[in-house]
């Protein structure tokens, strides 16, 4: 017969602080770049092996996906 668990006292892993994506970007670390793209011009393409996550600031993008269904 199993005892059940009873639960910490205390949590095991501390809730991270409120995220705030301004704070993160203007932060200085590695791999964080700025880029600036003109209208029509295409940033990543459907299938494109994924090195990046992109957080859009000032604008608007189109997001276009194909389907082999469609």
């Amino acid at each position: 017969m199993h005892t059940p668990l009873k639960p910490a006292a205390q949590p095991l892993v501390k809730a991270p602080a409120e995220y705030d994506p301004r704070a993160f970007l203007a932060s200085t670390g590695t791999g964080r770049t700025e880029g600036a793209y003109r209208r029509g011009q295409t940033i990543v393409r459907q299938g494109d092996e994924a090195i990046a996550v992109y957080y859009i600031d000032k604008g608007t993008i189109k997001i276009t996906v194909t389907s082999k269904q469609a």
